[in-house]
């Protein structure tokens, strides 16, 4: 599932390629994305962004604003397609055989769940599950009152400690899973801010000390920033718009490192579970 760096490497890079463009029409071709508003054509894209987990898309026509929010999902992909036909992208190494995806040329189509279609060029919205969403707006949507987004600027040490205090039963790892509260962490990066702050994933929020707090929430930005700075993670399904991978599984300190030596101390990595989740810690360096 794409976390906050996922989504926020696919709108940085797709919104250089569409925005300024105009959508001629959108081609919906699956039913559970639902329809789109009626009288969709010729919009322009005035922007791609990110909120939460989501690309936010800004449209405009004339004096009237619509908003697009697109969840990946698990195996969800914008794919921007510059003048090729089906048939030339079939036969692309770049989108049919990459070593992370592999997809069979004669089932490339039937996975198109939507087309946005521009006059020298298309976007795809490629899913392979059918567990990605649309879901459209008139107005801008916002992140629900009270939730805040860690790589925000406004995002301080004040607002983290209110979020704490009303997280005070909570675990680590729950806490930092809490979309409610701070939005965009998943299962990949609580495990990662854990082990960057020092501290074990199961403490209570309520047992932290204000040094500690300090330390978890500069790791939280520090983490995802590094993660976007490195296009992401990439273990199955996520790539980008042109099916180049996240880089940022190169530099996992305990993610899906079971028994694996700890690169600061050398015990071996542990794994638990937290809410039918996986944890991932090291039983020496956090405490």
């Amino acid at each position: 599932m794409p976390e906050l760096p996922e989504v926020e490497t696919v709108a940085r890079h797709l919104a250089p390629k569409i925005v300024g463009k105009t959508c001629g029409s959108l081609i919906v071709s699956d039913i559970k994305l639902g329809n789109p508003p009626q009288n969709f054509k010729n919009y322009l894209i005035n922007d791609v962004s990110r909120l939460g987990k989501e690309v936010l898309f800004q449209f405009s026509k004339n004096s009237k604003e619509l908003y697009l929010l697109v969840h990946l999902r698990m195996s969800g992909r914008l794919l921007f397609n510059q003048g090729n036909s089906f048939e030339e992208l079939e036969a692309s190494d770049s989108y049919l055989e990459h070593k992370i995806i592999r997809i069979k040329s004669d089932n490339f189509s039937k996975h198109i769940r939507a087309t946005f279609k521009f006059k020298d060029s298309e976007l795809y919205f490629f899913d392979v599950r059918r567990f990605g969403t649309f879901k459209w707006h008139t107005k801008r949507p916002t992140l629900p009152e009270g939730t805040v987004d860690p790589v925000n600027k406004n995002f301080d040490f004040e607002t983290f400690t209110e979020l704490a205090n009303k997280s005070k039963n909570l675990s680590v790892k729950n806490f930092l899973l809490r979309q409610d509260r701070i939005s965009g962490i998943g299962n990949i990066y609580a495990s990662e801010i854990a082990f960057s702050s020092r501290i074990r994933p199961t403490r209570i929020v309520g047992t932290l000390s204000k040094p500690e707090l300090k330390k978890l929430f500069k790791s939280i930005p520090s983490i995802l920033n590094k993660a976007i700075l490195n296009n992401g993670t990439t273990f199955s399904d996520f790539q980008l718009d042109d099916s180049s991978t996240g880089n940022y599984q190169n530099f996992l300190k305990v993610y899906g490192k079971t028994n694996e030596n700890c690169k600061i101390c050398k015990t071996p990595i542990s794994k638990i579970v937290q809410n039918q989740r996986s944890t991932f810690f090291c039983p020496q360096c956090q405490r």
